[in-house]
């Protein structure tokens, strides 16, 4: 092997290590000691530089369109990191607090014994990665945050999903999202497409994703209130059918709200959901 310091260098580019960008290398050798100079194991260059090349890599990815469709925001500045990183961890605290609700649920939705065991497994897992995500506003620890909130979420929606039924009945499911992902599934596209009832009553969701523009011939949607304010939808439904939805209030009250006042809403702006008239029609649960 070379042993001078610029033949380590041109050694290091023309080698399978050439993906590592030049100002990258040398700032590799101004790390080294002397000593050290004739001898770099990939490893050592790849943990050494892993978490500086992830955090832009991430920083990417977090504003990427699949990745901004269930964060609902932009993450450029440090106070867009921190704000992110404390939603995400809002999440995550209360669907750890609700684990033995969530495990409950999913094996009372599962119909067969080897599902309740699965299940049970692949949530125990999740949970298992929330124990060990870096709990920092950095991008890697964000996207990571990020990916297993939706896989979590995503698992308690499927354990429910009957495609042969006209609804679907997540009902104080522990749930605090509903991931993208789930509409990008062609074979759950027909199912989507025909439901007519959805229950999400009782779950903290916040935002209701573009996919809910699949959902054409949808007749009812139950859902809570997010901190005494009406869920944003970012894809209202299009379809004519939707007549009514259903919102439980924090003091447990129904409200009737119309199609027409459901569609008047400026979807992208909190305020104008705000100024939904929720008193329509109160009956007592």
């Amino acid at each position: 092997m070379p042993t001078g310091r610029s033949s380590n260098k041109d050694a290091l580019i023309y080698s399978p290590l050439r993906l590592l960008p030049a100002d990258i290398v040398s700032c590799i050798f101004d790390c080294l000691e002397p000593n050290e100079k004739t001898y770099l194991p990939l490893r050592t260059v790849s943990i050494y530089f892993k978490e500086m090349i992830d955090e832009k890599t991430y920083l990417n990815l977090l504003n990427s369109p699949a990745v901004q469709q269930d964060i609902h925001m932009p993450v450029k500045t440090e106070s867009d990191r921190q704000t992110l990183f404390q939603r995400l961890k809002r999440e995550m605290d209360y669907l750890q607090n609700n684990q033995d609700n969530i495990l409950k649920k999913l094996q009372n939705g599962c119909m067969f014994d080897r599902d309740r065991e699965q299940s049970k497994k692949r949530v125990t897992e999740i949970f298992q990665q929330f124990a060990i995500i870096p709990q920092n506003n950095g991008a890697f620890s964000l996207y990571q945050c990020n990916k297993w909130l939706n896989q979590l979420n995503e698992w308690i929606i499927r354990t429910q999903l009957h495609l042969t039924c006209s609804g679907l009945n997540c009902s104080e499911h522990s749930l605090t999202r509903v991931p993208s992902i789930l509409f990008y599934d062609s074979s759950l596209t027909p199912f989507w497409r025909r439901i007519a009832f959805l229950n999400l009553h009782g779950n903290p969701i916040s935002t209701l994703p573009q996919g809910f523009k699949l959902l054409q011939n949808l007749n009812v949607l139950s859902i809570s209130l997010y901190e005494g304010k009406f869920p944003t939808f970012k894809g209202i439904p299009p379809s004519e059918a939707l007549k009514l939805i259903y919102v439980v209030d924090d003091e447990g009250f129904w409200n009737l709200c119309s199609k027409e006042i459901i569609s008047s809403l400026q979807t992208e702006h909190q305020e104008a959901a705000d100024a939904l008239p929720l008193n329509l029609s109160k009956l007592k649960l």
